[in-house]
């Protein structure tokens, strides 16, 4: 899920303006992209002219959020963090071995097909 704000202002109330960043690019499967929101808001001062925007603190902001694709489940693995690190965000590969038998073989081996799971793409 992403939640964007390609036009970041919105009118708060006449003549105020606020401005929404997000503290994190990525957040936890489950976690809300609304619990790193950070709002600064600026009002129209006397003259019409807009006075300073709230200050925020020190740190990086960005101006999306991801919810991070669900973990892996039963025997899948992460073939593929990203955009990097440990985060399952868009692009992200996980990868299920399924074996056609619980015997192996005449040959000694079992016969496996690999299930591919990628974040933020939706297979039919």
């Amino acid at each position: 899920m992403l939640l964007s704000l390609e036009e970041p202002f919105a009118v708060l109330r006449t003549p105020s303006q606020v401005l929404i960043f997000f503290t994190q690019e990525y957040v936890a499967y489950g976690s809300s992209c609304a619990d790193v929101s950070v709002a600064r808001v600026r009002v129209c001062q006397d003259g019409g002219k807009y006075g300073d925007w709230t200050p925020n603190s020190a740190g990086t902001y960005y101006t999306r959020c991801y919810v991070q694709c669900p973990p892996p489940v039963g025997r899948e693995v992460v073939a593929s963090y990203s955009p990097g690190g440990s985060t399952l965000g868009l692009g992200a590969v996980m990868n299920r071995t399924m074996f056609a038998s619980s015997v192996e073989g005449p040959n000694g081996t079992c016969a496996a097909r690999v299930l591919q799971r990628t974040c933020g793409v939706v297979s039919a």
